[in-house]
């Protein structure tokens, strides 16, 4: 049965950050049923899944894209794991495979035994039937074998390979079955409360859990994960890593200068950062490295009134102090 796609206003960032103008669920659409106050028009949609896996904020749900079917792989030992949709495989999980993103993908992989499970996209049949989510599957599983290659895993196998794999009869964990028969009486709470567009699938917080291992990728360019650069035009305001909604921003008080440093695997991309600095000193890059790093080191600015080192808010030229004492005059 054909399921709700909404999206969550509680999480969606131009719900959350009055600058924000996102549109990569608009942008992803290719049945052009998101209009531009980002209502879903559930005629059109084919539930492809697509706006849910390039959403920086996870806030786009689907009735049919269940967190349980996620959870339940995560925690079993099934090795290998095929991933298909329900017009290749009537038992699949899913109507469409275009849900799929790096961290969760990463995350299926990093979370089998030994932190090493060979996983299997059958998009075979995508380019027939959805071309757009062909050719995102088809890039996604190149740039994540990139990077499984570098810490010696098992790279994802796709296209007319997948075919020739068969998944093992499927073997539930202890933990599996016990998160079955918790996911039946959520849904069945659900139910009895009426549909409500789909549960968030918490894609960073699974990715986080099992990505220990990427962090000693750093010469690779990666797509699926981004740099952090400040430009000169930075005045040490502080206003990106206080707004930054996944802490990927972190500094350090140096005395007379503020370090900024910058974590690539909890950075979704969302722009949140560039799009508040008040200087335009702030760029996103595509990864060529995954370990946390130092950025740069910014001097505090003086004040213009009394010369003193200090932090500002934001554009001002004077400290706090004189700031208050001109107010006062």
């Amino acid at each position: 049965m054909k399921g709700v796609v909404a999206i969550n206003q509680e999480y969606c960032l131009n719900f959350n950050y009055p600058q924000m103008s996102c549109s990569s669920c608009v942008k992803s659409c290719s049945q052009v049923c998101i209009d531009p106050c980002l209502t879903v028009n559930d005629m059109l949609c084919n539930e492809c899944g697509l706006c849910l896996a390039v959403c920086p904020a996870e806030a786009v749900t689907g009735e049919n894209f269940s967190r349980q079917s996620i959870e339940q792989i995560l925690v079993a030992d099934v090795s290998p794991l095929v991933l298909d949709c329900q017009h290749n495989n009537r038992h699949s999980a899913w109507p469409c495979l275009g849900f799929l993103n790096g961290r969760l993908l990463l995350s299926l992989v990093l979370s089998g035994k030994d932190g090493d499970r060979q996983v299997v996209v059958d998009n075979s049949k995508c380019a027939s039937c959805r071309p757009l989510v062909a050719d995102w599957l088809k890039k996604l599983a190149a740039e994540i074998t990139q990077i499984l290659v570098k810490i010696g895993k098992q790279p994802v196998i796709s296209g007319d390979l997948a075919t020739d794999i068969k998944q093992p009869e499927k073997i539930v964990s202890r933990r599996a079955f016990f998160a079955q028969i918790m996911g039946a009486a959520v849904n069945a709470v659900r139910d009895g409360a009426g549909s409500s567009g789909g549960e968030l699938l918490p894609r960073r917080q699974w990715f986080t859990e099992y990505a220990a291992s990427l962090s000693a990728v750093n010469d690779t360019v990666s797509r699926l994960f981004y740099n952090l650069r400040i430009s000169l035009a930075c005045r040490t305001c502080g206003r990106c890593y206080r707004l930054c909604p996944n802490k990927a921003i972190v500094t350090a008080d140096q005395g007379t200068a503020l370090e900024f440093f910058h974590n690539p695997l909890l950075c979704s991309g969302c722009g949140v950062c560039a799009r508040h600095c008040p200087n335009g000193a702030i760029s996103l890059t595509e990864a060529s490295k995954l370990s946390i790093y130092p950025v740069v080191l910014r001097e505090f600015p003086r004040c213009d009134s009394c010369g003193q080192v200090y932090q500002p808010v934001s554009n001002q030229p004077v400290c706090l102090e004189c700031f208050l004492k001109c107010s006062d005059k």
